[in-house]
């Protein structure tokens, strides 16, 4: 049963193809958001120490390292960035994407090699920070993320976390929560429907019902609504997502969807947003028993971090979405080392 669940949650909050230079998209994002780096940096005038110090044809060599444990990430991107500088600087590669840094694999001068550098010294001075800054947060992502699925793991459960949308470097965060062996979750609004508490509350500008109605029952009018209207819209989504506030809530949609998909299995998940932990596990406890988990994922949601991911985790909750690796990162230490 468990596998058969992870391919539900695969296929629903996976889109690991999405995120490598071969997609356009992709792609596009990196190339754009490192300009607009370099273009901080540099300006019109370039480096002006390094252009003061050497001259043009000055050529050296450096290596970039880390001399902290962690999993590489970003290491396509950089690549990316250096192939733009392929007339003024070389690089060969020591490490491969997602790979365990500090290994234990022979160490230079107490460092692990990721790559190494040769050419016009004032070209890998100018782009140095934008390479480093790169390799620092998404392996400093991609370690925070892999260290808390360990954690989870290690508690004997198979939950699975998910990166939220509120990133401060976009698609490029995702990609490292991926490499550290987490879910992107839904790439855009354009991807994968979701309903969320916003879309509940503008119902209050279209429904004619009594204003002294039940508040709890006008608002479930308004989320079963907006899922039959989602529903039929679903050949637009890889899926459909529900937001819900409450057990009442998290109950009725789930038979709801059951109903919908109609023994024909639609990619679903139902978000318990500031659930508690004991919440979480007596809707799930009630699902299984009116026969309706097998039909829906369910996903938790709300200032997951530290301690909270691990006890939501117990609760054998699918999947954990956080932004906590994402917008608290505590970057690798990787840097760059000039070489004889």
């Amino acid at each position: 049963m468990i596998g058969d669940r992870q391919a539900m949650i695969e296929n629903l909050y996976q889109y690991q193809g999405q995120y490598t230079l071969e997609s356009r998209l992709y792609k596009t994002s990196v190339s754009s958001f490192m300009n607009g780096m370099l273009g901080e940096d540099l300006q019109e005038s370039g480096c002006i120490t390094a252009i003061a110090i050497f001259q043009p044809h000055d050529s050296g060599k450096a290596m970039v390292s880390s001399k902290q444990k962690g999993i590489l990430a970003g290491l396509e991107e950089s690549c990316l960035l250096l192939d733009n500088y392929r007339s003024q600087v070389s690089y060969h590669l020591a490490m491969k994407n997602g790979r365990l840094i500090r290994d234990g694999d022979a160490l230079e001068a107490d460092e692990d090699p990721i790559l190494y550098l040769e050419g016009i010294i004032i070209t890998i001075l100018e782009i140095e920070r934008t390479l480093l800054n790169i390799l620092q947060r998404m392996s400093g992502i991609a370690t925070e993320v892999h260290e808390l699925q360990q954690v989870i793991k290690n508690c004997g459960s198979h939950s699975r976390l998910a990166a939220t949308r509120k990133l401060q470097w976009g698609r490029m965060d995702k990609k490292a929560f991926i490499v550290g062996g987490g879910l992107s979750h839904r790439r855009g609004l354009y991807d994968t429907m979701m309903i969320k508490d916003t879309e509940i509350d503008f119902w209050q500008y279209l429904d004619d019902s009594q204003v002294d109605q039940n508040t709890n029952d006008l608002r479930l009018k308004w989320v079963l609504e907006s899922v039959q209207r989602c529903w039929n819209q679903r050949q637009n989504s890889k899926g459909l997502i529900v937001e819900v506030q409450s057990q009442e809530e998290a109950l009725v949609v789930a038979r709801t969807l059951k109903e919908l998909q109609n023994n024909r299995y639609y990619p679903c998940s139902i978000m318990l947003d500031n659930f508690s932990p004991q919440e979480v596990t007596s809707t799930l406890e009630q699902c299984r028993a009116e026969g309706t988990y097998d039909w829906t994922l369910f996903e938790a949601s709300g200032n997951m971090q530290g301690e909270r991911i691990i006890q939501f985790a117990q609760t054998g909750i699918d999947v954990i979405s956080t932004g906590s690796p994402t917008h608290s990162t505590n970057v690798l230490d990787i840097h760059m080392k000039v070489l004889k």
